[in-house]
């Protein structure tokens, strides 16, 4: 389930039909190549949902480790809170949300909430105010992010969890990926981890 976020002091630049094309025109692509036509998508994408303060209220760093884990919280479970009464979840256990702002309002590009930035417990931490909960995964990204983007967190999503630890990891150190460096403009060259792999048998 795709779902189209807005902040009340942002116009979006994005449109519904263009998201719909994003995810499951460019993405599905994507993704069906990579996986040699073993997975492809399939869902709806919502919207809009306002939320219920400005961008700055919701506004996180570009760097992973020092993301304010209760932002992410707040906003997740507030959209999917708003969108409840329009959607059954239980029918899409993998929720993308895609945020009616730039990164240059929001703060980051796009990550993977669960399993990722709030961790990688055995249950998602978002449930309904009905009690259901979210049984896989949730992304969040800007609406400028990029294919690349969205193929990164959603691959976190789509390749589930082995003892705690996500099977498709980053391909990169979080620790100079948080430092000021001439990669890019600002950090540090930080594609130097494989992580750690997993191989289910």
């Amino acid at each position: 389930m795709v779902l189209l976020t807005r902040f009340p002091d942002v116009e979006p630049q994005i449109t519904l039909d263009k998201a719909r094309g994003k995810v499951f025109t460019k993405l599905d692509t994507y993704i069906r190549q990579v996986s040699y036509d073993q997975t492809w998508l399939e869902g709806e994408a919502r919207g809009w949902y306002t939320l219920d303060h400005p961008v700055s209220h919701y506004s996180i760093s570009a760097h992973n480790l020092q993301v304010d884990r209760d932002k992410v919280t707040s906003l997740v479970q507030e959209v999917i809170n708003k969108a409840d009464s329009d959607v059954d979840f239980s029918d899409y256990p993998n929720v993308l949300i895609i945020l009616g702002a730039p990164k240059d309002a929001y703060g980051m590009m796009g990550y993977c909430a669960y399993p990722g930035m709030l961790g990688w417990a055995d249950a998602s931490p978002f449930t309904l105010e009905s009690g259901e909960v979210i049984e896989n995964g949730v992304a969040v990204y800007c609406e400028n992010a990029h294919v690349g983007v969205l193929a990164h967190d959603l691959i976190h999503i789509l390749g589930g969890m082995v003892g705690r630890q996500r099977v498709a990891p980053c391909l990169y150190d979080h620790d100079l990926q948080g430092q000021p460096g001439e990669f890019r403009g600002y950090y540090q060259f930080y594609l130097v981890n494989m992580g750690f792999w997993y191989y289910p048998t």
